[in-house]
This record gives C-alpha cells, sequence and structure tokens, in this order.
C-alpha cells in the first residue's frame, strides 16, 4: 500500500511473549511490509505500542504456538473440515 494502515489479526501468548500468526497460499501485505521493515506499531485498547515483528522458524515452538492457536480460536468454525497451514510472528517492544 505505501502508506500506513491497519489489519485486524489473531494473536496468543506463549511463555509471556506474544505471537501473530498467519495463513494461505500467499502472503498478506502486512507480512510483505514487515519482510521488508520489521518495526510495526499495535494498537491495544486504543494505545500504540511500537514493535519489531520477526517470523519464527519451523520446529518446536512453532509448534507450540500452533497448539495455542488451536486452542484459542474454533478453526472448524471458521475454515470448515479443511483448515489451512498456518506460520508465525514473534512480536517484541521495539
Amino acid at each position: 500500500y505505501g502508506i500506513p494502515h491497519s489489519t485486524t489479526i489473531w494473536c496468543v501468548e506463549v511463555d509471556g511473549v506474544l505471537y501473530i500468526g498467519s495463513y494461505g497460499e500467499e502472503k498478506k501485505a502486512w507480512e510483505e511490509a514487515v519482510a521488508g521493515n520489521p518495526r510495526a506499531r499495535l494498537e491495544i485498547e486504543g494505545l500504540l505500542y511500537p514493535v519489531q515483528i520477526e517470523p519464527v522458524p519451523e520446529g518446536a515452538l512453532s509448534e507450540a504456538i500452533r497448539v495455542r492457536y488451536f486452542e484459542k480460536y474454533d478453526m472448524e468454525e471458521v475454515f470448515g473440515e479443511e483448515v489451512p497451514d498456518w506460520w508465525f510472528y514473534r512480536v517484541t517492544p521495539g
């Protein structure tokens, strides 16, 4: 887009760290944006926080995040029987 914008996104906490996720065949616009510049702002209850967003590699942590996502969100209700693969990003103060 080239201009600041907001995106509503699902998130979970694992061991005191915030993670956001994405899915689908192609990367979303926000993912492309943070790939070029990991600095972002996160709005929670009307307050903006500067953050850094970085991808989480596949492995044990990614699986723990996936489990938490599936505990928090009813994936079958949202996606039906074909729940897409998810990947995740760590959100840290920035």
